[in-house]
C-alpha cells in the first residue's frame, strides 16, 4: 500500500490522504525516490483542494446563520443525532466555524439535520406552516447538494466530505434512489481516502491520532451502504474482500484510552457498534437476495446466514436487548434498542421472504410452512416494536425507513394470507395497528398518507370489497402539491441575491430560536434526549423573548418566499418521533434449524471469507 498525503497551503501538515492501490505500482519506486518516506508515504504539495472559490467564499460568508443560532442548532445536534452516529466531535465543529475558509458542505450538513430534527420536535412541516413558508432544513439540504460538485472535481478529498453525505444520506432516507447515489459517492470518497484498509497499517502510523474518527467514518459508510441497498433492493457498493471492516480501532479498550481521547471512543455494546456488526450480516443478506446467481443458490447459503443472525442474537449484550427494563418509551437507549431490533427483524424477513414467494420448484422448500411462520412472527413483532416506541405519534415519525417497514409489514401479511386464507381476520387486524402507527406519524411525517392509502387498499382486496380511500387520496395530493411549493420555494431563494437570502434565512433562523427559547424555558433546561419530550411542552411555552440579534426585514414583494407570519407556539399535538433509527431483539428462533437440507455437494457460500467486524 501507498498512501499519499497532500499538505495544507502552508507545508505544515497533513490536509488529506489518498490510499493508491498496489495496480499503480507506485509501490516498485520505494526506495528509488526520496519522495516516499519509510511508511511508504508520498507527500506532495498541493493548493486546489477543491475549496470555494473567492466569490462563492465571500457569498457563503454572508449568507452562513448568525453564531447564536448555530450554537443552538449544535446542541440539539450533539443532543440527539451524535449519540447514534458519533462520527463528529464538537470541538472539530468549533474549529471550522473558526476558520476563514470553513468546511461548508460539513456544516451545512450538520445545520441540515439539526433543524429537520427541530422541526419535527416543534411541528413545522409543510402541513402546518403558512403555504410557501421556508423550512431551514430544506434549504440547507439543497446547499449541501450544490456544493457537491466542488467534493466531485476535488484534486484530493477530506474525511469531512464523507461526514457531510452521510448525514445527508440519513436525512435522505426515505426515498431510496437519492441515499443509495449519495452513498455510493460517499464510498468512493472514503476508499479514495483508504479508510477501507486496516488502518492499524504501518502508513497510518504518522496520524495516528484520525483513526478512530477515521474508523467510526468508515463504519457508518459501510452500515450505510448495506442499509440502503436492501432499502432499495439495488446492488452493494462493493463485496467481501474489498475491505478491511473493524470495530477494535474506535472502542474503549485498554490500549485506545492509553492513546486516544476518551471521547472519541464508544462503547463496545453501544448502538452503534451493533449496528454496525448487524449491518455486517445484512449486507450478506441483501446480496444473496439481489444478486441473481446468489438468489438461486439460496437454500444453500441459508443455513449459514441462519447462522450468523442466530449467533448475532446469543451475542447481543444484555443492554442492547429490547425492551430493556427500567426504560421507557422516551428514553434514548430504548429507542435505540427499538430500532436495532427493527433492524434484526428486517434482515429475518428478507433472509427468508425469497423461500416462500419463488415460483421456480427449484427454490421450493419442504420447510415452507415453518419459514412462513418466522416471517408472520417478525411482522407481529415489527407491529408490537413500533406501537410500543410512537403508538401515539410521539416517535414513529422520526423512524427514517419508516415507509420500507411498513411496506415490509404489508407483504408479511399478503404472503401469510396467500399461503393461509385462514389467517385473513388477523392480519385485518394488523393492518389496523399499521394503519393507527401511520395515522399517528401524520404530524411530523406527512407522507405516511401515502402508506395509510396502500394498507387499506390491501384491506379492501382482502374483504373484497371497493377501497374508502378518496380523502387519504385528496391529502396525498395536497402532501405532494405542498412538498413541491417546499422544493420551489427554496429553489427560488437560492436563485436571489445574497442580500434578500440573508434577510429571509436570518429571520426565518430567529423565528426557530423564539420557539426553541420559549421551550426551554418551560423545560428549565436544555437537554431534552427524546423530541416528545420537547414537542410536549411547546404548546405551553410562554410568549417570545425580544431577538438575540437584530430582525432583518423582510421584503415582501419576494418571489419565492411569501411574507413570513408572525411565530406562533406550536399548537399542542402528537410529539414528534425520535431523531434516528433505533432497534433490537425478541422473535425467539424456532428450533427447526436440524432439519435444515443439507448443504450438499454443491453448496456455493454468498458470504466469502473476507474479515468481518471484530
Amino acid at each position: 500500500m501507498t498512501l499519499m498525503v497532500s499538505l495544507d497551503p502552508t507545508g505544515s501538515g497533513a490536509h488529506s490522504f489518498s490510499q493508491l492501490g498496489h495496480s499503480t505500482g507506485l509501490h516498485l519506486l520505494r526506495g528509488w525516490s526520496q519522495a516516499f518516506n519509510p511508511n511508504s508515504v508520498l507527500y506532495i504539495q498541493t493548493h486546489f483542494q477543491g475549496r470555494l472559490n473567492a466569490r462563492q467564499l465571500a457569498r457563503e460568508q454572508q449568507l452562513f446563520p448568525p453564531r447564536a443560532f448555530v450554537t443552538t442548532m449544535l446542541d440539539i445536534y450533539f443532543n440527539t443525532m451524535h449519540p447514534w452516529i458519533p462520527i463528529l466531535q464538537r470541538s472539530t465543529i468549533e474549529r471550522e466555524l473558526g476558520k476563514p475558509e470553513p468546511h461548508y458542505l460539513l456544516l451545512y450538513s450538520v445545520l441540515a439535520t439539526a433543524t429537520s430534527i427541530f422541526e419535527r420536535m416543534h411541528n413545522v412541516t409543510i402541513m402546518t406552516q403558512p403555504r410557501g413558508t421556508l423550512l431551514l432544513s430544506s434549504y440547507f439540504a439543497e446547499k449541501v447538494l450544490r456544493m457537491t460538485h466542488s467534493t466531485l472535481v476535488a484534486l484530493v478529498h477530506q474525511v469531512e466530505s464523507v461526514q457531510a453525505l452521510l448525514l445527508m444520506v440519513l436525512s435522505f432516507l426515505h426515498a431510496p434512489a437519492v441515499p443509495w447515489v449519495l452513498s455510493g459517492t460517499a464510498l468512493r470518497i472514503a476508499q479514495d481516502l483508504g479508510l477501507h484498509l486496516d488502518l492499524r497499517a504501518a502508513p497510518y502510523q504518522h496520524v495516528e491520532r484520525c483513526i478512530p474518527t477515521w474508523g467510526k467514518t468508515w463504519a457508518l459508510a459501510y452500515a450505510v451502504d448495506r442499509m440502503v441497498s436492501l432499502l432499495s433492493g439495488r446492488p452493494l457498493m462493493f463485496h467481501d474482500g474489498d475491505y478491511f471492516l473493524t470495530t477494535d480501532v474506535f472502542t474503549k479498550t485498554p490500549d485506545n484510552l492509553a492513546k486516544y481521547p476518551e471521547s472519541v471512543l464508544v462503547e463496545p455494546d453501544s448502538f452503534f457498534v451493533q449496528m454496525v456488526k448487524l449491518m455486517d450480516i445484512t449486507g450478506k443478506i441483501g446480496r444473496s437476495v439481489n444478486c441473481i446467481e446468489l438468489r438461486r443458490q439460496l437454500p444453500y447459503t441459508l443455513p449459514e446466514l441462519h447462522a450468523m443472525l442466530s449467533e448475532y442474537r446469543r451475542a447481543l449484550p444484555a443492554s442492547r436487548h429490547f425492551p430493556p427494563h427500567g426504560l421507557d418509551s422516551g428514553h434514548r437507549e430504548y429507542q435505540m434498542n427499538a430500532f436495532l431490533s427493527m433492524l434484526y427483524l428486517s434482515a429475518v424477513v428478507s433472509l427468508y421472504r425469497p423461500l416462500c414467494t419463488a415460483r421456480s420448484t427449484v427454490i421450493e422448500s419442504p420447510l415452507k410452512d415453518q419459514y412462513l411462520a418466522l416471517i408472520d412472527a417478525s411482522a407481529t413483532s415489527m407491529l408490537e416494536v413500533l406501537e410500543a416506541v410512537g403508538g401515539e405519534g410521539k416517535e414513529v415519525g422520526l423512524f427514517p425507513h419508516l415507509p420500507y417497514l411498513s411496506c415490509m409489514i404489508l407483504g408479511c401479511l399478503v404472503l401469510v394470507v396467500i399461503n393461509d386464507p385462514a389467517a385473513k381476520p388477523r392480519a385485518l387486524h394488523s393492518i389496523d395497528r399499521l394503519d393507527a402507527i401511520l395515522a399517528a406519524a401524520s404530524r411530523p411525517w406527512p407522507n405516511s398518507a401515502i402508506f395509510q392509502h396502500i394498507a387499506r387498499d390491501v384491506k379492501a382486496r382482502m374483504l373484497d370489497q371497493p377501497g374508502a380511500t378518496h380523502e387519504l387520496a385528496a391529502q396525498i395530493f395536497q402532501v405532494m402539491e405542498l412538498t413541491n411549493v417546499n422544493a420551489a420555494t427554496v429553489t427560488d431563494l437560492l436563485d436571489e441575491s445574497a442580500r434578500d437570502q440573508h434577510r429571509v434565512t436570518h429571520a426565518r433562523a430567529h423565528e426557530y430560536m423564539a420557539r426553541h427559547a420559549a421551550a426551554v424555558a418551560v423545560l428549565g433546561h436544555e437537554g431534552a434526549t427524546s423530541p416528545s419530550e420537547l414537542a410536549a411542552l411547546v404548546q405551553a411555552a410562554p410568549p417570545h423573548p425580544p431577538p438575540e440579534w437584530p430582525l432583518a426585514e423582510l421584503l415582501a414583494s419576494m418571489s419565492p418566499v411569501a411574507p413570513p407570519q408572525t411565530a406562533e407556539p406550536a399548537a399542542a399535538t402528537d410529539p414528534s418521533p425520535p431523531p434516528l433509527p433505533q432497534v433490537p431483539i425478541h422473535v425467539a428462533w424456532p428450533s427447526f434449524m436440524s432439519w435444515l437440507p443439507g448443504l450438499g455437494n454443491d453448496h456455493h457460500s454468498c458470504c466469502p471469507s473476507g474479515p468481518g467486524p471484530s
